[in-house]
């Protein structure tokens, strides 16, 4: 799938007034995992439903680990994760994660948020 290089504010990048095409994997993640369900009026369904079941819940890590971790196993490119980790700050309502997964073409990706 190739789409619109985005640079690290998530806008496209224009850096060289130019527009340049991506097939990034970890783009194609990080705008999944970064998308409000609901967001999309094309489909109401994609992204992670942080309204739904994390923003304005009691913060539990294995519940939105399972969140994160199955939305990125359903990118039709990602054949594995190879280590997902996370951490919740309860205090500062901040949930951060890393994961490594592996393309259908064996190549190593990282993704964090």
């Amino acid at each position: 799938m190739t789409d619109f290089l985005l640079n690290d504010d998530h806008d496209i990048d224009f850096s060289s007034l130019s527009l340049h095409l991506t097939n990034s994997l970890a783009q194609r993640l990080s705008i999944k995992l970064n998308t409000f369900q609901g967001e999309w009026f094309l489909d109401n369904t994609a992204g992670i439903p942080y309204f739904q079941n994390i923003l304005g819940q009691k913060a539990n890590k294995t519940v939105i680990d399972s969140i994160f971790k199955k939305a990125i196993l359903e990118e039709k490119d990602v054949s594995t994760i190879l280590e997902f980790t996370s951490s919740i700050d309860n205090a500062k309502r901040k949930y951060s994660y890393t994961a490594r997964v592996l393309s259908a073409d064996n190549t190593e990706v990282t993704v964090s948020g």
